[in-house]
């Protein structure tokens, strides 16, 4: 009989067990018509037959609902988050302190938007192989798999932001067209700087707790040094170089070309963002390669 491996949530913990292919079909079977199985639910039938796929998106599954699971409204929340944080930067900005930059609330939070979910995932992926020792203690899989699964967990939460964000964009005429297809390059590029960055940290974490503490003080000056709330291109004009240091201030700028200005990003920009994303993730897939036995060992 094949098995598959099944995460199920308990409490305040995630239990892996071992079941049948019956019984998982018994379980889908029970699942209620809950606001996250009516937003993602057909994802998972679009996958194909694999049990790797499957794992991977079952854990970033458990993974999302699991921080919402205590709460009375659950997923809602992630609708109600960014709706509060447009409102309360549109208040500020636009009757505090009255920018004059047209369409600055938008601007603003599109950066906060891309940055926020880097900051988050890289933040949180610090300890996935430790609260995930259960796992790789019993069960023989890649290991890959749980940074996977954490990203994408990651970005199920961010497209509720997203789809909030295009919401409140229409309603403030921004100029949305087919350049919004730009997207996609960008996303692939940020799940890529996402995965290749939490796979170090947590490397590191394993062995350096103080990262965590570093790793707060990198992404507070990385935020101020990306042009999130102000344009860079006076900076950029006179130091070329720091965008190429920085993959995030054209990954920024080119995620406003398509969301918010509706034209063509920097098109060498774009792919050199994406190069740079794919050399990052490879070096640090391979250096968890090297290091993974004494990595668990560790744990």
């Amino acid at each position: 009989m094949q098995r598959y491996i099944i995460v199920t949530i308990k409490g305040e913990d995630l239990i892996a067990n071992f079941v049948s292919v019956e019984e998982v079909n018994a379980q889908v079977r029970k699942e209620d018509k809950s606001l996250f199985k009516l937003i993602f639910g057909k994802v998972a039938l679009l996958l194909p037959e694999n049990n790797r796929l499957e794992r991977i998106w079952k854990i970033a599954q458990i993974d999302f609902k699991k921080r919402y699971y205590n709460d009375r409204l659950g997923l809602i929340w992630a609708l109600i988050n960014p709706i509060f944080q447009i409102f309360i930067y549109y208040f500020v900005f636009t009757l505090v302190f009255k920018s004059r930059e047209e369409d600055f609330v938008l601007f603003l939070s599109c950066g906060i938007l891309f940055w926020n979910v880097f900051s988050e995932i890289t933040s949180r992926g610090m300890s996935v192989l430790r609260s995930r020792r259960y796992l790789i203690e019993n069960i023989q899989f890649e290991k890959i798999d749980l940074f996977i699964s954490h990203i994408l967990s990651g970005f199920m939460g961010f497209s509720f932001n997203l789809v909030v964000y295009l919401v409140v964009a229409i309603l403030l005429d921004a100029n949305l067209n087919l350049h919004l297809l730009y997207l996609i390059p960008t996303l692939i590029t940020l799940f890529l700087l996402c995965l290749g960055t939490a796979i170090i940290l947590s490397c590191l974490f394993i062995y350096f707790d103080d990262v965590i503490h570093l790793w707060q003080m990198i992404t507070f000056v990385g935020f101020w040094a990306s042009g999130i709330i102000y344009n860079l291109d006076s900076v950029i004009e006179r130091y070329p170089a720091i965008e190429y240091i920085n993959p995030f201030i054209s990954l920024i700028e080119n995620a406003r070309h398509a969301l918010l200005y509706g034209t063509t990003p920097d098109l060498w920009m774009l792919l050199y963002d994406f190069i740079f994303a794919v050399i990052l993730c490879s070096l640090a897939v391979l250096f968890f390669r090297k290091t993974e036995h004494l990595i668990l060992e560790k744990l």
